[in-house]
This record gives C-alpha cells, sequence and structure tokens, in this order.
C-alpha cells in the first residue's frame, strides 16, 4: 500500500467521539489515588485519530501527558491483543495514525500517577482514506483503455 491521500485540514471530516474529563479520588486533602487506565466503551473504525490530553495545572516542560494503546480481535486466546503504546503528549494535541492491522479497534488509555485530573478528547477521521498507487492506478486507466483500444485495432488488423 502506498502512501495515504487525506484531507485532513477539512473539519467535515472529523468527529468527536470521546471528549470528558477523569479525575483522581481523593483519600484527604493532599492525597489521592491515581486516575486508573481505562478503555473506551465503544469501537473505533478508522485508523486516523486526533488525540488531546489537558490539564491546565501542567507545568510548560512537562510532555507525557497520556500513553494510548489500541487493543484489536485476534483470533487466538484470549480473543484480543494490544499494539505498541504510544506516548501522548500534555496539552499538545497528536495525530496518531495505526496500521490497518483490523476493520474496528478499542483504547485504552492510562493517566501518568501525578495527574490528579485529565481531560481527554478524541476526534476519528472519517474522510475518505486514498491511496496515491490507487490514485495512480484511476489516473493512468484511460491511457491504458486508449492503448489497449489501439492494440486491439492492429490486432484486428492482422
Amino acid at each position: 500500500m502506498g502512501e495515504p491521500i487525506l484531507n485532513l485540514s477539512s473539519n467535515d471530516e472529523w468527529q468527536l467521539v470521546y471528549n470528558e474529563t477523569k479525575k483522581a479520588a481523593y483519600l484527604n486533602s493532599t492525597d489521592y489515588r491515581p486516575i486508573p487506565s481505562f478503555q473506551l466503551p465503544f469501537i473505533l473504525h478508522s485508523p486516523i485519530i486526533l488525540v488531546e490530553a489537558s490539564n491546565l495545572d501542567a507545568k510548560p516542560w512537562w510532555f507525557l501527558g497520556c500513553r494510548l494503546q489500541q487493543i484489536i480481535n485476534v483470533g487466538v486466546a484470549p480473543d484480543t491483543a494490544a499494539t505498541n503504546l504510544l506516548k501522548i503528549p500534555v496539552n499538545r494535541p497528536k495525530l496518531v495514525r495505526f496500521a490497518r492491522l483490523a476493520d474496528d479497534y478499542l483504547l485504552k488509555i492510562e493517566i501518568p500517577p501525578w495527574f490528579d485530573s485529565m481531560k481527554i478528547a478524541i476526534h476519528e477521521y472519517t474522510g475518505v482514506i486514498g491511496d496515491k498507487t490507487e490514485a495512480l492506478i484511476i489516473e493512468r486507466s484511460d491511457v491504458i483503455r486508449v492503448d489497449l483500444a489501439r492494440i486491439e485495432a492492429k490486432i484486428d488488423q492482422l
């Protein structure tokens, strides 16, 4: 498969599928239980998503906002497998492109224990995912048809 052809700049090609703030459980005024990892309660279909992990208290030099893992169904026990763990920066949206290993998948999110809250927003790319190879084939198909017709005419003359 060749390089993808996408229309990422169009607002119409994106759908906000998740937007929630997760909060730690405070035990007293200073101590809290870290936010547990969680799995989104729905299936995603596009291999391209935009992930935002936001926290207003994060220092400008902090990097890690959350870790993200794609969970796909596989044909052997335990029926699911996780792909690579991706680091999503805090307060900086990250475009994520997963390999097309499955038609749909789940997401698991882990928030670092030093955050007592984190807003997670996920936008799914809903636009057409073309391919430069496909575009080249479509572009060349007219030329191939003309050449084929010319060759057939020459064969008919023989």
